[in-house]
Formats: C-alpha cells, structure tokens, sequence
C-alpha cells in the first residue's frame, strides 16, 4: 500500500497485521482522491483542514497532505493502528504544524478539538462498527464544519449509506466491497 500522488507519492505505507484495521486499498482510494479532486472539491486539496476520525494507517490524511491540504488532525485509539499511523507520518516527515493525532475514541475525542473548523471530514469506520448519530450531529456544529465542509464516510456497500442526520447525502460511490458516500454540510446553500 502506498500514497498514490502528490509530494509523498509513492511513499509504502505500516498497515497493523490482523483484522482490526481496514485500510482503504491503494486503488479505491486513488478511485476517490481522483474524484473528489474533479468533482467535488473545486480548488482541489490545497489548504484544506482534514479531519481523518477512525484513521487506522492515516491514508485517507496522508494522501490529502500529499495533494495539498495545509492541516490534517488523525483520531485513532486502537493500539496497532496507531502505532502504524505514527510510522507512517513520521515516513512523510510533514511538519508537526500540518497533524495532530488523537487518541481518545469518538466522539468524546471530538471535545479537544478547537480553532478552524475542517473542510474535509473522512470517517472509515470498521465495517461492523455503526457510527452513533451524536458523532454526525457533532461535526455539523460550527467549532468543526462550516457550510461548505464535505463529509466522506466509507461503509460496507451492501449496507447503504448511514443515516447521517443532520449532514444531508449527496450520493455513494461503490469501491468493491466497501463504498463512499458523501455528504453536504447541513447549512450548506445549493
């Protein structure tokens, strides 16, 4: 597994051994980052603020840092995973301004959180995990989002989407066995 573009392209990334951690494979993410880059992210990555929660190895992050974004904060409490997700950035050597990595679970992590709100919301739960809805209704608040923020959540693709109220579904892409679907902020004008 390895960042698929930007600065860090190329660069292999830990994965923890065992099920636990399911990273976004190599070519659904390029699938994704492709996409969000043409479609739905009009000035492309550069200087976004990315909130990358369930991160596992931080590819999702990784890969946005790599294209561009200015700041990317990582929510992992898992042990192996985060033990990965701390290689990893160390390999990309970004700079100790442009991360922050939490390790409180969610959504009581989301607490600490404070300055500029994210424009980029990736959340890659495990598969069997469901996301409780105080966690949706919490990144819509202002300290966290603004009307332009674009939340991203990857899920079985058999499942559908998660009910993601307030955030309002723009639509899913499938990747294989897994999906994306997209959501627009609740605030967010047409």
């Amino acid at each position: 597994m390895r960042i698929v573009a930007g600065r860090y392209r190329g660069l292999p990334l830990l994965a923890p051994r065992g099920l636990n951690t399911r990273p976004t494979a190599q070519r659904a993410r390029e699938s994704l980052f492709n996409h969000l880059q043409h479609q739905r992210l009009p000035h492309g990555f550069i200087d976004l603020r990315v909130l990358d929660l369930y991160a596992g190895t931080g590819a999702l992050g990784i890969e946005a840092l790599s294209r561009g974004a200015c700041h990317a904060t990582f929510i992992e409490s898992g042990p192996e995973a985060l033990h990965a997700l701390r290689s990893n950035l160390s390999a990309c050597r970004a700079q100790d301004d442009a991360t922050r990595v939490l390790t409180a679970p969610l959504p009581q992590s989301l607490h600490t959180l404070h300055g500029h709100p994210f424009d980029l919301i990736f959340a890659d739960p495990p598969y069997d995990l469901p996301m409780p809805p105080a966690l949706f209704a919490a990144l819509a608040t202002p300290r966290l989002s603004h009307p332009n923020t674009l939340l991203l959540v990857e899920h079985r693709a058999r499942s559908g989407p998660p009910d993601a109220t307030p955030w309002r579904w723009l639509d899913t892409r499938p990747a294989g066995e897994g999906a994306f679907s997209f959501f627009q902020h609740p605030d967010a004008t047409a």
